[in-house]
């Protein structure tokens, strides 16, 4: 069990330290370090999971290596983190924006609600998982399957690929999986508790994403209610049990999300916001197809509101940083994608006049919206709460809000286009592969979804006449300003 808390505690150091290489501010509040630390999060997991990815190419077998190699990143890591930020770059480092104001006893009634559901949902996650830990179908099928297939033949370790695994979806991006693998070289044996642990960070790092960004660019109370928005989505922390990759997914939905948005509330022209939501983008890719899917909606969305608002020159400038962080990644899920997986069965299997013709019957578009409804309903019924809140509170959009808003916004509206015009030309049969699929897909995106909403509707001090980081008054908001090296 050490040896397991080594690895996880190794990369996420190495996911901190890298992130304070371009954000060193060390003078914030523990809100600031929480929302350092959950986005440290994902990027230690899926710089730790590319390294291995790259060991496994470099064909050395041995476990200890390995791991040596790895703890040797983690001091050079160490030493770069203390030299960059400490005592000697200290004043040179502006500090983070104050919170934005909170009323004292709302906030007090919200956390003690928040810090119930959160005691409450890690109960339910450690009993579920108990009682089941392998997980559910994908996680064996798919993503722990492949773990043991890597971590079990060594050097064969390609034959994971083979083409007599077709089924189990062998063209899937392997973040998940190597991971785990990764973990299984730490102690030098399998364990089924190190994907329910992995599986388990990532479901309660993206509540604390959803918590310590909103009270960052709104204020506490408002970070306390998205936090609990998703610990009472049943079906988002029984998904967690399941070690399957869409909560990961959505965590680096989410995570580049908030990137875009604390960039664009910055009146700094620094970009390296924009270099680490790459970073996050290229991870969704190299965690799940659908992340493909999200770095196309991206570059559409700031393509048509950036050039349109701010014409070429800053568009091809984020770009450039955005690209910075994305091509490291991306480059090793195309060598994976040509060299190690197969096609992709939604279109291996079929040519382009049957795509044409799924693609013209109406009745296929009529099961897919109702199955959209249905689902949405059933496992998100908050919507009803949602709608009654909004109106309600309302909302009012502060101008140095609304791109890192609309960016949100239009990628998620692209995403929902994406999945359902997937499911208009999919070769499966239409209604087992929407009944099998679409809650998955929809809980990747709620995340995401949760943060925008409560970007957007007013804060509970809307009623006591307190400010909100310049929604609730005419009060300029405080900027990200300083908040990079």
């Amino acid at each position: 069990m050490m040896l397991l808390l080594l690895s996880i505690l190794t990369s996420l150091w190495i996911g901190l330290a890298f992130l304070s290489l371009f954000w060193a501010d060390r003078k914030s509040g523990y809100i600031h370090l929480f929302l350092k630390c959950c986005l440290a999060t994902g990027l230690g997991f899926g710089i730790s999971s590319c390294c291995f990815f790259l060991w496994l190419l470099l064909g050395v077998s041995s476990r200890t290596s390995f791991a040596v190699t790895e703890i040797a990143l983690f001091a050079i890591f160490t030493g770069v983190y203390f030299y960059g930020t400490g005592p000697r770059n200290y004043s040179a480092e502006a500090g983070l924006p104050d919170l934005p104001i909170s009323n004292p006893k709302i906030q007090k009634y919200l956390a003690m609600a928040f810090y119930a559901a959160l005691v409450g949902a890690l109960v339910s996650f450690v009993l579920y998982t108990l009682a089941h830990p392998h997980g559910n179908w994908d996680a064996w099928t798919i993503w722990n399957m492949r773990a043991r297939f890597v971590f079990r033949t060594g050097a064969q370790w390609k034959t994971a690929f083979s083409p007599l695994m077709n089924w189990s979806h062998t063209d899937y991006p392997l973040l998940i999986p190597c991971l785990v693998t990764r973990c299984w070289y730490y102690i030098g044996h399998e364990t089924v508790t190190a994907p329910a642990l992995v599986s388990g960070i990532f479901t309660f790092a993206t509540v604390g994403l959803a918590f310590s960004s909103i009270a960052v660019l709104r204020n506490e109370s408002q970070g306390y209610l998205a936090g609990l928005v998703l610990l009472g989505t049943p079906f988002f922390i029984q998904n967690g049990t399941f070690q399957y990759a869409d909560i990961p997914l959505g965590f680096f939905f989410m995570a580049t999300m908030v990137l875009f948005s604390l960039h664009d509330s910055s009146s700094s022209r620094n970009y390296n916001f924009l270099l680490l939501a790459g970073i996050t983008a290229g991870l969704s890719a190299w965690t799940k197809n659908e992340g493909q899917l999200f770095v196309v909606s991206i570059l559409i969305t700031r393509f048509a509101l950036i050039l349109t608002a701010k014409g070429w020159r800053t568009y091809l400038k984020e770009m450039r940083f955005f690209a910075m962080g994305l091509l490291p990644v991306l480059i090793i899920l195309i060598y994976f994608k040509i060299e190690l997986a197969p096609p992709n069965d939604l279109f291996a299997s079929q040519g382009f006049r049957s795509i044409l013709e799924k693609m013209i019957d109406l009745s296929r578009y009529i099961k897919i919206m109702k199955a959209f409804v249905r689902d949405i309903l059933q496992y998100f019924g908050h919507w009803i709460v949602f709608a009654i809140y909004m109106f309600l509170l309302g909302g009012r959009i502060h101008e140095k809000n609304k791109p890192g808003i609309y960016t949100c916004l239009l990628v998620l509206c692209l995403m929902f286009a994406g999945y359902f015009s997937i499911y208009v030309i999919t070769p499966h049969e239409l209604v087992g592969h929407m009944k099998t699929s679409l809650s998955r897909l929809l809980v990747q995106l709620w995340p995401s979804f949760v943060f925008l909403y409560f970007m957007i509707v007013n804060t509970p001090e809307r009623s006591s006449g307190s400010q909100d980081n310049g929604l609730q008054s005419d009060v300029e908001p405080q900027s990200a300003s300083g908040v990079l090296k």
